[in-house]
């Protein structure tokens, strides 16, 4: 047949040309396209565009017609794969990637394999899957939408780290054409009505990939939003020559599809699964084809058919599984074989006899740990680590013996300077940490006093070896002590924690269980979102595998990960010591104590007081890390002299160090009651918390002094405790004081043993309650705390929470250990529970409530001469239990005949009973000291205060006569004021008007501007208030709230007219009875920023010079000022001139000076004695350098 021709199917004709269709589906992928642009910027439409002419110019030399006409476009499928491998690239990707992989997607993944319809896998993700493994730095580096900030996807970071809001639109990282589901839903939904699209791939897709993820405990929805999904199971694994033809076969492969890509992405190293699991289910078109293509009218054996089906499936399955799990096998190989390689070259460097080495559990990236053996007995450890040092990435090999004794280490690789990190490498500054055991350098543990010796100018690579061999120790120490090993001595709760990040101020959560480390939340913070999100995650990760929080910080979000850290640092203060606000004022001049525990151990403080202010601090002892606390304690030394308060910012990196150091230096500001033994012999037992539990003890006195201690129940360590216990009693029954030194290595035990003697002797008059049930508030940590106490037999009994709204996990346990001790002692004055100081504290008040209410012997306050009523109608107010209550009390012949409750908020039917029988009780006692009701007595002490209010309108007092104070009275106008704040100065305007102050604007400042500008706005709101700057500053932004008051007090200085001279005290130069006596005179007054001092001559009685002597005005503003002010002074003959605009103040403080000056110049003209002469001629001799001198004066 002259004219046939061989071509490649498809060859039945119909409508639908494949033309048609390739071009359909590059209309249904504009909207992805569109959305690329829109997310990642006009570089996204060069990728799509640049793939898609890659594809179509390499195919060129293929594009046949059916006659064999060389085609340009061909039949629109090699535009397809350009725009599918387009839309799957990275919005970083070079600007050669496209054109390699649109290359490789057509020569390797079409052409290799005959063209359109022969090719076994999608050509598109062959492509993208050679780009992966060929150029994977290019291939995986995300950025953010908008921003481009470099950050990792959804599925490269743990947890979900975008909301499904943000996956479904798009505003995530990940590749361009892959993030927004939106926009691929819209191209599908196009397809789908043009007939384009089955969806027996599809479905089966998005099921099965929510199945297998619902199965291995991962979000469903999270998974099919998250990554290529959606563009892999619409429009990749739906090609039409890649995928099954059969229907049956198409619900099998797409179903294989979704399970592979849930596998691969949890159990490999590849986080999106989407390209292998396709192209793995390519490989399986044709058998699935083979295996559910239609039988032949009448064929037999249908069942055996049917069975063999089944097997197939079967294995299909199998297949898929040892597909996963040899992937993961892979990857864990791809990771340890280089860790292999390592051991191997340098274990007999250590361990000379070892014949093979076991990799341990608990491997990651930048720590791995090996058991080394010798002849099946293990004779030691060696640990490779990671940690990031001045330049890069410095690898350690940490020996260690059986024992957990560093016995040796080197540096395998590291990018540190040749000249000064790479001293790291020596063999001196390694041999430092031979000998070195977990306990000497982890501040978990009570440990020793290993001070890194650093590399001078190398003191970064410095640290991060000794970070490796910290690291290292801590692994082998896992290993020897097991998994039980708790590495925050914590209670199991949830323990909050706040830090400084980019933005601003940030909380975490962190939960303990068992003294571990089980997760972090970051509760709030002001940093930018998807970079954040992200750094937190992984920060979240290496914090909860290495519990500790001495973790690399997440490259490109240091501040970020600084303050997170610093932040869980803060929740997981095993000891969080309260900073209290210390206040030097009261204390006479001399040196105090105090100390506090730090990160390691307590911190010990000296400070030196004069006049009231504190003028030194002197470290004496702490056992921080020298490295980190040193540097950190100078800071807060300065900080804290520089604001006279221990509430200063802590340093970061060094929160619970700082935490200490403060405490101490506020421990020392308190003037200690002195300790006082009884007087009555006796035995007296005590209670106090320890390290580990409470400490109980029973102390003898005898004839006034301490004759014995024993120790009746305690749960520390015996064998650090009792010993303690026991040098401390000897030193306690010496000093006959409790003001000795606490047993080094058995600290808080120490501090327990001495506050239980403390609290033993701390002996009180017995006072007798009476009986009942009584209920108070006290203010808790975050709110009220509602208790009721019973008493019976004139004592405590039962003590019970009726309201909170503290945190239950640790308030619960609090309120239980108070009760306790409250009953113990009787008495409301009893240690606080450890990490619920606020909840103690509120506790502990509505206790000490209760108790002055029931108690019998109260001392009577010594009343008031009391003062006849007036006649009449008054009204009082008093704070009652929910809010204010109002009373009105009727006066008649000096006696209260009639009390009525104007309005209040209380509960009617608990309230309203209490205030009929007050009412009763106040009337018959004429007084308001009667019992209060009980069940009411908030509501009870309200209505009595409002009486008081009441009966003091109506007493027949003589009004005081008010001292006369001199009102400030202002200029009109408008004045600046200049003050530094917290970075730099603030420089504000302030208008006034009628003497007041109706506007203040801040003109320019440099202080943070998320933390300043909210301060000013309340700071400007209070000011206009109160008509004064005698207002609170703003928490957080104490510094800049400090520059803005001071800043408005300069410009109100400048505008008060109370320093100008009164008009009669200096008159006015130029007036007739003005008179000045000739000569120099010297002025000094206030200015703008100090004193101006200038000299004045008078010559004639007329000013012809005025000289400035000294100013601290600002030069560039004043200098220019003065000279303005000499000219128009000099013209004017008077002070009464115009200020210069720009300098009012400096112009001011001139011309006071200068008044000064006049002043000066009038009073000595004053005092010249008059001369009276006669008129006529007077001739006078003297005695001249030669000769005699005559002169003859005239006197008229």
């Amino acid at each position: 047949m002259a004219n046939s021709y061989e071509m490649s199917g498809p060859h039945i004709r119909q409508l639908d040309s494949i033309e048609k269709t390739m071009w359909n589906v590059v209309l249904a992928l504009i909207p992805a396209t569109f959305m690329s642009v829109y997310l990642f910027g006009t570089y996204a439409l060069y990728l799509v565009a640049g793939t898609m002419l890659a594809c179509m110019i390499v195919e060129i030399p293929f594009n046949m017609n059916k006659e064999g006409r060389q085609i340009f476009f061909g039949d629109g499928s090699a535009a397809v794969t350009g725009i599918i491998l387009g839309l799957s690239l990275p919005p970083t990707a070079p600007w050669w990637i496209p054109i390699l992989g649109g290359a490789a997607a057509i020569l390797v993944g079409k052409q290799l394999f005959g063209g359109l319809g022969n090719n076994v896998f999608n050509p598109a993700l062959v492509g993208r899957a050679i780009l992966s493994v060929s150029w994977t730095i290019h291939m995986t580096r995300w950025v953010t939408p908008f921003d481009g900030v470099s950050t990792s996807t959804p599925l490269a970071t743990p947890g979900e780290t975008a909301s499904l809001w943000e996956l479904f639109i798009g505003t995530v990282p990940g590749s361009i054409g892959e993030t927004s589901a939106l926009a691929l839903l819209i191209g599908a939904a196009y397809l789908y009505y043009r007939g384009y699209l089955d969806l027996r791939i599809s479905i089966p897709y998005i099921l099965a990939a929510a199945v297998t993820a619902i199965i291995l405990g991962i979000n469903p929805v999270y998974t099919i939003l998250a990554g290529s999904l959606i563009i892999g199971a619409f429009f990749i694994a739906t090609d039409m020559v890649s995928s099954p033809a059969t229907r049956s076969g198409r619900i099998v492969y797409g179903i294989g599809c979704g399970v592979l890509t849930v596998v691969i992405r949890v159990f490999t190293g590849f986080p999106e699964g989407v390209t292998f699991a396709i192209l793995l289910m390519n490989g399986f078109s044709h058998l699935f084809d083979t295996l559910f293509e239609g039988y032949i009218f009448g064929q037999i054996h249908l069942k055996k058919k049917r069975i063999m089906q089944a097997g197939v499936i079967a294995l299909s399955t199998v297949l898929f599984v040892a597909i996963a799990f040899g992937a993961l096998q892979l990857s864990d190989r791809q990771f340890l074989e280089p860790q292999h390689r390592v051991f191997n070259q340098h274990m007999h460097d250590f361990f000379p006899h070892a014949d093979g080495f076991n990799m341990l559990e608990e491997l990651h990236d930048d720590r791995t740990l090996a058991e080394v053996k010798q002849g099946g007995r293990r004779v030691g450890f060696l640990a490779y680590t990671e940690r990031i040092g001045y330049d890069g990435e410095i690898q350690n090999m940490v020996a260690i013996n059986p024992d957990g004794e560093v016995i040796g280490s080197k540096i395998i690789d590291h990018n540190e300077s040749a000249t000064l990190g790479a001293q790291i490498e020596r063999e001196d500054f390694l041999a430092q940490f031979v000998g070195l055991r977990y306990e000497d350098v982890n501040p978990t543990i009570e440990a020793g006093d290993y001070e890194l010796d650093a590399i001078t100018n190398a003191t970064l690579s410095s640290i991060a070896v000794a970070q490796t061999v910290e690291t290292s120790l801590e692994l082998v120490n896992r290993q020897i002590h097991g998994s039980t090993y708790d590495y925050f001595d914590l209670p199991s709760g949830y323990y909050r924690g706040t830090g400084s990040g980019w933005g601003g101020e940030m909380e975490v959560e962190v939960a303990i269980e068992d003294g571990f480390l089980r997760d972090i939340n970051v509760i709030s913070h002001n940093d930018t979102p998807h970079k954040a999100r992200s750094a937190f995650e992984r920060l979240k990760t290496r914090v909860i595998s290495a519990q500790d929080t001495d973790v690399d910080v997440i490259s490109g979000s240091t501040m970020s990960s600084n303050g997170m850290l610093e932040a869980i640092d803060d929740a997981l203060a095993s000891r969080h010591v309260e900073v209290q606000d210390a206040d030097f004022s009261h204390l006479s001049d001399g040196r105090y104590k105090g100390s506090a525990a730090g990160h390691i151990d307590d911190i010990d403080v000296e400070i030196e007081v004069q006049d009231g202010e504190l003028v030194d601090i002197e470290i004496l002892h702490h056992e921080e890390t020298t490295y980190l606390a040193e540097p950190a304690l100078e800071t807060l030394k300065s900080r804290v002299i520089s604001e006279q308060n221990s509430r200063v910012e802590l340093v970061s990196g060094a929160t619970l160090t700082s935490r200490g150091f403060l405490a101490a230096v506020a421990d020392a500001a308190i003037e200690e009651e002195p300790f006082a033994i009884p007087q009555e012999d006796d035995t007296y037992s005590g209670t106090a918390e320890g390290y580990q539990d409470d400490i109980e003890v029973e102390v003898t006195v005898e004839n006034g002094e301490i004759t014995d201690i024993q120790v009746i129940d305690h749960g520390e360590t015996e064998d650090i405790a009792e010993p303690a216990f026991e040098e401390l009693r000897e030193a306690v029954i010496s000093a006959q004081s409790i003001d000795v030194d606490t047993i080094s290595g058995a600290t808080g035990s120490s501090r327990g043993y001495l506050s239980a003697i403390e609290n033993a002797l701390d002996v009180e008059t017995a006072v007798e309650f009476d009986d009942g049930v009584y209920t108070a508030t006290g203010d808790g940590y975050q709110g009220e705390i509602e208790i009721e106490v019973v008493i019976e037999d004139g004592e405590i009994k039962e003590i019970t929470v009726l309201d909170h709204e503290e945190t239950p996990d640790i308030a619960g346990p609090a309120f239980d250990d108070l009760e306790e001790r409250v009953i113990a002692a009787q008495s409301p004055n009893v240690d606080l529970v450890t990490n619920a100081t606020g909840t103690s504290e509120g506790y502990l008040a509505a206790v000490e409530d209760i108790l002055q209410t029931a108690g019998l012997e109260e001392l009577e306050p010594e009343e008031p001469e009391e003062v006849g009523l007036q006649d009449g109608t008054f009204t009082g107010v008093g704070e009652g239990y929910n809010d204010d209550i109002e009373v009105e009390i009727t006066v008649e012949d000096e006696e209260i005949t009639e009390i009525e409750v104007i309005s209040h908020s209380e509960t009617e039917d608990i309230a309203e009973p209490a205030f009929e029988d007050l009412r009763d009780e106040v009337l018959d006692a004429q007084s308001t000291d009667v019992d209060t009701i009980s069940g009411a007595t908030g509501s009870s002490e309200g209505f009595l205060a409002a009486v008081d209010a009441a009966r003091n309108e109506a007493r027949e007092e003589a009004p005081e006569e008010e001292p006369e104070v001199d009102e400030e009275v202002f200029e009109d106008g408008t004045f600046t004021g200049i003050e530094e704040g917290y970075n730099n100065d603030i420089e504000i305007e302030v208008t006034l008007e009628d003497n007041e102050i109706v506007d203040i604007q801040v003109l320019a400042h440099e202080e943070t501007e998320d933390i300043a500008e909210p301060a000013f706005e309340d700071l400007i709101d209070d000011v206009i208030a109160a008509q004064s700057t005698d207002v609170d500053t703003v928490s957080g932004a104490t510094g800049s709230s400090e520059g803005f008051l001071t800043a408005v007090d300069d410009a109100l200085d400048e505008a008060s007219r109370d320093e100008v001279p009164d008009e009669d005290e200096v008159p006015e130069i130029g007036e007739p009875e003005m008179e000045l006596s000739d000569g120099r005179f010297t002025g000094e007054a206030v200015g703008y920023n100090d004193d101006i001092a200038l000299e004045v001559v008078i010559e004639n009685g007329l000013i012809v010079g005025i000289d400035v002597l000294e100013h601290d005005e600002t030069p560039d503003i004043a200098e220019p000022a003065f000279e303005e002010m000499k000219d128009r002074v000099v013209s004017a003959q008077s002070t009464d001139v115009d200020t210069v605009t720009e300098a009012t103040g400096s112009s001011e403080g001139f011309l006071r000076a200068l008044n000064v000056a006049l002043t000066e110049s009038q009073e000595e003209l004053e005092e010249e004695p008059e001369a009276i002469y006669e008129p006529g001629e007077y001739t006078g001799v003297g005695e001249g350098y030669n000769d005699d001198i005559e002169v003859q004066i005239t006197v008229d």
